[in-house]
């Protein structure tokens, strides 16, 4: 059974291109109908983020910020060197960590909502998973409690 999607106008804003190896995979930020901004991979095979992987390369988005080194980790501002044996900053990496997985998680199930093909599960989801970024965003990490992830029993 075929469903026919209206048309609908997507308008998609992309920020802050980074790579720690640019003919792998570039990172962005990206908005989705003046949405949040969210993290997004695109690579050069990927049928979702080949052009705009592309586009980065190119420097539509400006100029592409290369991680200097192995051991960084993008925080989302800035490339930070990556401390996970350091109880101090483990927590804020931690957390950088799952606010990522929080987005990654929620932008297929935004976009279902917005064009209108959302199932109640996937809407349910979606809100779960709203719930928990932020909770996330509100965690202490000099005393982290950790919320719950969605759908992990």
């Amino acid at each position: 059974m075929m469903t026919e999607v209206p048309d609908v106008e997507i308008n998609i804003d992309v920020k802050k291109p980074r790579s720690v190896d640019t003919d792998i995979s570039v990172d962005v930020d990206i908005s989705i109908n003046g949405a949040d901004f969210i993290p997004f991979t695109a690579m050069p095979g990927d049928s979702a983020g080949h052009e705009i992987y592309l586009k980065a390369l190119n420097g539509d988005y400006g100029k592409i910020t290369l991680s200097p080194g192995p051991d960084y980790l993008w925080s989302g501002r800035k490339w930070v060197a990556n401390q996970i044996t350091d109880s101090v900053n483990e927590p804020e990496l931690i957390k950088q960590q799952r606010l990522a997985e929080a987005s990654a998680a929620i932008a297929p199930l935004q976009d279902a909502v917005d064009l209108g093909m959302a199932t109640d599960a996937e809407i349910a989801m979606l809100q779960a998973w709203k719930t928990y970024r932020v909770l996330l965003n509100r965690v202490d990490i000099s005393k982290p409690v950790w919320p719950e992830v969605p759908g992990v029993a």
